[in-house]
């Protein structure tokens, strides 16, 4: 059976900021992404997250993710099969016209340089959801990898940037976040909370995935979590096979049910350490048979796959 998928996390702009000859236009041997294989996996919505979180881009984080957002808009831009959408009207004509509906990201609260003019500028430039931190804790809120995790939050600018974000629809992720920083922003929002691209802890007790208590407050935010293709967090090996993808999903629909979980790849940000079998995007269907094999019905497996993300982005970004 064919679905639609929806991916919550790409890092496709980091590869175009590095390789300049890199042609998404066509089939590609390097890398995970192309529009032909976008086209195979059945890739209908892709979420592309900018993040300056190289070593070479973090003095300059606001610029550089500028740069960033004008390499991939123009790659995405120039193909007759993929539009840059920033609302839910835009994303139906485009789904209407089977196009793929391309959304921006931004992966790293520290890109903001403190200031919430520079937030504004994301937004206008099109970015639908902020990681609020990186792997690097900023000056306004912690990491999930700082060892100050579980003690330290939020700052007052924190607690301004989250109400900013609400006020200009623009969902709050909480992939990389801190324990503390989470905890926070759950007491300030009025919209619901995102994980583009994590685990389970319980299956997985790494500090990059949520725990119980995490995914439980996600779903009552109404949110959604997008579960990586990331084996180090996957499982305890560092291997990983689709079996793994699939267990992470079921232990969340388990815990919470089916509308709160999603996929949310990270292809072009993990590197070639892939799970097995899902070496690029042309691999979702393979994603949605297994669901299949596990016993999850087709209407539970749209839902996964690219409903649940969409409802929670008209919601917000409607």
């Amino acid at each position: 059976m064919y679905y639609k998928i929806c991916d919550f996390h790409n890092d496709l702009p980091s590869i175009l900021m590095n390789n300049d000859d890199y042609d998404i236009s066509v089939k590609n041997e390097k890398f995970h992404t192309d529009i032909p294989r976008l086209q195979k996996g059945g890739v209908a919505v892709q979420f592309f997250a900018v993040c300056p979180c190289s070593e070479i881009f973090l003095n300059d984080p606001f610029n550089s993710s500028m740069k960033m957002i004008d390499k991939i808009k123009y790659a995405v831009n120039k193909s007759p099969e993929t539009e840059f959408i920033g609302d839910a009207a835009t994303m139906n004509n485009i789904l209407e016209k089977n196009k793929i509906a391309c959304i921006l990201a931004l992966e790293g609260g520290h890109a903001l340089e403190d200031s919430l003019e520079k937030l504004e500028v994301f937004y206008e430039a099109g970015v639908r959801y902020l990681t609020i931190t990186w792997n690097n804790s900023n000056n306004w809120a912690v990491s999930s990898m700082d060892e100050r995790s579980r003690e330290t939050g939020l700052s007052q600018f924190g607690k301004e940037v989250i109400r900013k974000m609400n006020k200009l629809g623009m969902m709050i992720d909480v992939s990389h976040t801190g324990i503390k920083t989470i905890n926070d922003i759950f007491e300030i929002t009025d919209q619901p909370v995102i994980a583009s691209h994590t685990g389970a802890r319980s299956l997985n007790n790494h500090p990059r995935n949520l725990t119980d208590s995490q995914i439980k407050n996600i779903a009552a935010s109404g949110g959604v979590i997008g579960v990586v293709f990331y084996p180090p967090f996957l499982h305890a090996t560092g291997y990983a096979d689709i079996e793994a993808v699939i267990n992470h999903i079921d232990y969340i629909a388990s815990l919470v049910g089916v509308e709160y979980t999603a996929l949310g790849s990270d292809f072009d940000g993990i590197g070639y350490n892939t799970v097995k079998g899902l070496d690029d995007v042309s691999k979702f269907p393979l994603v949605t048979e297994a669901l299949s094999k596990r016993g999850f019905s087709s209407g539970e497996i749209n839902k996964i796959v690219f409903q649940n993300t969409l409802n929670v982005f008209n919601k917000i970004c409607g």
